[in-house]
């Protein structure tokens, strides 16, 4: 015959995973196809899968440097507190009080550990929004998208309004900080979801 046999091994190279898409959409959660049913060979990738991996990449890529951004800017917001707020709160609020757990505080000191509060709670999530990208790289979901969005919107709400609200002394501000628990609270049912989504068993060479 003048057609020889196509080479198994050869197919595999060709179709080998040769790069970082290649190597997520062989070993994740993407759909294959093999273009030689019962073969052993490695499966072909169409671009459609390769498409999607690329685009989980990059969506996780970004939630992990917006989760970064948090994570310093957080940083920033403690040594604030600990080292200039103090004295700008004893000025502010000086001679007023607050009761807390049936005792009478400083207002300043209470505003202060508020404000604390919210640097550590904006920590926190900036780590778990970096968490949630990674996730979203190896599991693709709709449930790690909505814990990214949840993430940050809480952050906005939660902190944003502690830091508003202590350094204007304006207390309705209290009432956003709740919307942003429940945010919170959202993120980490979705994250725990996506991290629980099954990784598609990965083709036998």
């Amino acid at each position: 015959m003048s057609d020889a046999a196509e080479d198994p091994g050869s197919r595999s190279r060709q179709c080998g995973p040769r790069n970082r898409l290649h190597r997520f959409a062989r070993t994740e959660s993407l759909r294959y196809d093999d273009r030689i049913e019962g073969s052993r060979c490695i499966p072909c990738l169409t671009y459609e899968h390769l498409r999607k991996a690329q685009e989980s990449i990059m969506a996780g890529s970004r939630w992990i440097a917006l989760g970064a951004l948090i994570c310093g800017l957080s940083v920033g917001m403690g040594a604030f507190a600990a080292h200039s707020l103090d004295q700008v709160f004893a000025r502010k609020y000086d001679g007023g009080t607050r009761t807390v757990a049936g005792q009478t505080v400083p207002l300043a000191s209470k505003f202060l550990n508020d404000f604390k509060t919210g640097a550590e709670y904006q920590m926190f999530h900036g780590l778990a929004l970096i968490a949630t990208g990674l996730v979203m790289q190896r599991r693709p979901s709709r449930a790690a998208c909505i814990a990214a969005w949840s993430f940050t919107t809480g952050t906005l709400l939660f902190s944003g309004s502690l830091y508003v609200l202590t350094l204007t002394g304006v207390t309705k501000w209290g009432a956003v900080t709740r919307f942003g628990g429940v945010a919170f609270l959202i993120g980490w049912i979705t994250l725990a979801i996506a991290a629980t989504k099954p990784l598609a068993e990965p083709t036998q060479a």
